[in-house]
């Protein structure tokens, strides 16, 4: 988490719940993510700091994540803590996964391209079967969607995994699992198309490797497009990447409403990201 951050839990914290942490896998912005064991199962145990989250809102997501997880194996199914799927401890929200254990996705191979876009397609699938939940719309698309899931639904929209990339996406001996369900919310699915294409586009652009998008992409929408057996319209797809930068750009020019891993990066890093919003702007991306 960072100097700012709180201060890890006790052990006996730990020990109240039930579990054992082993490792720590990854900190960002407002989380930190361990590998753990519960009750003897292995898990991802993910620690949000309090001060930044709603911590309804992370139930409710945990609540539809298990329901998902439910209706396809391809979903990491989230671990009850102490009987809750959700726990506050010390100044952390606590919440578990199962341990997804594999490696991680090729951008440059054509196959793991089309992977992602079976894998995303499949996800739409499940996700489309899935009950309203109080989730709001992605964030992206959160100006001018309505008041909620309701009125989203109402506009032909679905549940969206809502930040479907590379880093969330681990392939198995048993095929494909997905991760990180915290961002979450409804929309139209070729928004989550798009914002996937978007992320590759960003690796591109950042890594400066012009090549890369142009060939991940053909894969990745000949593979959702095989596996969805529905139309996908290049133009909505290429027009929500479009609204997905100016998003990006409508909160770089107003850091106090940005999300908070906006909100929160390095001089350095904003640096980054409004260069390639000018870059994508000008045509260069």
């Amino acid at each position: 988490m960072g100097e700012s951050g709180p201060s890890l839990p006790p052990a006996g914290e730990w020990q109240r719940l039930g579990v054992q942490v082993e490792s720590e896998l990854h900190a960002g912005m407002q989380s930190r993510v361990f590998a753990a064991t519960v009750g003897g199962q292995r898990v991802a145990l993910k620690l949000t700091d309090a001060r930044l989250a709603d911590a309804a809102l992370v139930a409710e997501r945990l609540r539809m994540t298990g329901a998902l997880a439910a209706l396809t194996p391809v979903v990491a199914a989230p671990v009850r803590l102490g009987g809750a799927l959700l726990q506050q401890v010390g100044a952390w929200l606590a919440s578990a996964t199962s341990f997804v254990d594999g490696r991680g996705i090729d951008l440059t191979s054509a196959g793991d391209a089309r992977l992602m876009g079976e894998t995303l397609a499949g996800l739409h699938d499940a996700l489309g079967r899935l009950p309203a939940f109080a989730i709001p719309p992605v964030a992206a698309l959160a100006a001018g969607t309505g008041s909620g899931p309701a009125a989203a639904a109402a506009a032909g929209r679905q549940l969206l995994h809502g930040d479907f990339n590379a880093l969330n996406v681990i392939v198995t001996p048993a095929g494909p699992r997905l991760i990180d369900f915290d961002d979450c919310g409804y929309g139209p699915v070729a928004f989550d198309v798009a914002n996937a294409l978007y992320m590759v586009l960003f690796d591109a652009s950042v890594g400066d490797r012009p090549k890369l998008y142009a060939t991940f992409r053909p894969g990745f929408l000949a593979g959702y497009r095989q596996a969805a057996g529905r139309p996908l319209d290049d133009g909505e797809v290429d027009g929500f990447i479009d609204a997905r930068v100016a998003a990006l750009g409508r909160w770089l020019d107003d850091l106090p409403n940005a999300p908070i891993g906006i909100r929160t990066s390095s001089p350095e890093w904003l640096q980054t990201l409004r260069a390639f919003v000018a870059g994508y702007r000008s045509g260069h991306w």
